[in-house]
């Protein structure tokens, strides 16, 4: 998942804190969500949430979050919850005498597509290779064509104004509607 995706990490985080687990979040998610603050798990003021290095690069980072930095040896010994992406794939390789892969599960959240990119093969493979039980479960605020209809049917909307698409000509298929796309008025 997308490390910018705040609504996604707060579900892992209250599934991570209703089962008794430790939330980890790389460098990058942990400074987004710090930055947010407020309600949204954080590394700073949520103490059951912590930051985890990917690149030793970065170790300088930690020391604004000294309550919550925590080793590769502490989090191979608990329960944890953690988000990752495929540039993790070397992080997660360099760790895996220390994590134990069996029968964890991986939720595969992002478009289909990725699947087939080079790098997304290769993480799938490597996740699938240590045991790992992949699991997709894609969760969007991009509607497919049937939740379109549905959405239509229902609120029966005199004006469609789609912000983001490449296709505006799709939008024509709604009758007794204005669609206005890119600054230009579809008649129907």
């Amino acid at each position: 998942m997308a490390a910018t995706n705040i609504d996604r990490i707060v579900t892992f985080y209250k599934i991570a804190n209703t089962t008794k687990r430790l939330f980890l979040l790389d460098t990058y998610a942990g400074l987004i969500t710090d930055i947010v603050g407020g309600n949204i798990p954080n590394p700073r003021t949520f103490s059951n949430v912590r930051i985890f290095l990917t690149n030793q690069d970065k170790y300088g980072i930690l020391e604004n979050y000294p309550q919550n930095k925590i080793g590769k040896r502490e989090i191979a010994s608990k329960n944890f919850m953690m988000c990752v992406r495929t540039s993790m794939k070397k992080y997660l390789e360099d760790r895996s005498k220390e994590f134990f892969f069996e029968g964890c599960v991986l939720f595969y959240s992002m478009w289909e597509g990725y699947k087939k990119q080079e790098n997304m093969k290769e993480f799938l493979k490597f996740m699938e290779e240590k045991g790992v039980k992949i699991i997709s479960l894609h969760t969007s605020g991009h509607a497919n064509k049937k939740d379109f209809d549905k959405l239509i049917k229902k609120i029966k909307p005199k004006i469609i104004a789609p912000v983001y698409t490449e296709n505006s000509e799709w939008f024509k298929r709604y009758e007794n509607c204005e669609i206005i796309c890119d600054k230009n008025i579809i008649k129907i």
